[in-house]
């Protein structure tokens, strides 16, 4: 769990992974809009935001932002899938989602806009798949069978 986690591990920790495909994530941590997703996801779960990388963006918070730095994976097979925000009816009952499902997914929507932008600005090239849809494991499914061509091609196979 946690495409923000993982593009950051990969960002920070280049040399130890081919690739990197990232589902419904936060990928841009500059933004405000972004930051106060993050909070918000931590706070709704118990947690308290200052104990991850202390308060809203300091240089701690940027040296874990996967935007800022981006150009460390150029080369590297990478795919992001990101939804809506809206339910998509063609895949059922496995595309349901609470109603917080909705929110976190248009978040990571508008997060994924501007990573995207910060990647063609720092010439990386990645996979974005924008699709319909929530924030549950009915679309992670079909997002990872997508996602199989950069993955086997990370892994060389």
């Amino acid at each position: 769990m946690g495409a923000t986690g993982a593009m950051m591990l990969a960002v920070r920790n280049p040399d130890l992974y081919a690739g990197a495909v990232l589902l419904s994530g936060c990928l841009d941590l500059g933004d405000p809009a972004a930051q106060n997703a993050t909070t918000g996801s931590v706070r709704t779960r118990g947690g308290e935001p200052e104990n991850m990388w202390g308060s809203v963006y300091n240089k701690t918070w940027e040296a874990h932002d996967p935007g800022v730095n981006i150009s460390d994976l150029r080369g590297k097979p990478l795919y992001v899938a990101v939804g809506s925000g809206l339910p998509d009816p063609a895949l059922g009952l496995a595309g349901l989602a609470s109603p917080v499902g909705g929110l976190l997914e248009a978040a990571a929507l508008a997060c994924t806009r501007s990573f995207e932008a910060k990647a063609d600005a720092a010439g990386v090239e990645i996979t974005f798949d924008y699709r319909e849809g929530l924030h549950p494991w009915g679309y992670w499914n079909e997002d990872l069978h997508r996602s199989w061509p950069t993955i086997a091609e990370a892994l060389d196979i």
